[in-house]
């Protein structure tokens, strides 16, 4: 990514393949998965927008056929929880970056993204690789 001079300004470099970014909602804190691995990373986000301090944040389940998570899309829910589409259905972190809650993938593929939609944004919705299913949920999404 370039700045507005045009230059290149590398985040961080010791992710395999970044897939997805989500910032949290009081905006302190940026997350990335790493598909080929099980990991999420979290970066604090300063005032001027750079971002520092990147760890590994959350430990995605994996199954005992493969170490990779596939890790797709990403959303925050208002209470900060993170839903995160794997291979395994969507997983859910806590606050504290530990998963809580794996959502049954509606099909054997997996989950390819993640998402809330709805009026109240009431509705969780998640894609595969063929088609988009949706189910009710008590938390609702974080509106940006």
């Amino acid at each position: 990514m370039s700045d507005t001079a045009g230059h290149k300004r590398v985040v961080h470099d010791g992710l395999n393949w970044p897939c997805s970014v989500r910032v949290s909602a009081d905006w302190s804190t940026l997350v990335v998965d790493d598909p080929p691995t099980n990991w999420v990373w979290a970066f604090q986000i300063q005032a001027d927008g750079s971002v520092i301090n990147g760890r590994r944040f959350c430990h995605l389940e994996t199954s005992d056929k493969s170490s990779e998570t596939d890790a797709g899309g990403m959303a925050f829910d208002s209470e900060g929880f993170l839903y995160v589409a794997t291979n395994q259905g969507v997983q859910v972190c806590d606050q504290r970056g530990r998963v809580i809650a794996i959502i049954d993938a509606p099909s054997s593929d997996g989950v390819s993204n993640v998402f809330f939609g709805g009026p109240g944004l009431q509705w969780l919705y998640v894609t595969t690789w063929e088609k988009v299913y949706r189910r009710p949920v008590k938390r609702r999404g974080l509106r940006l």
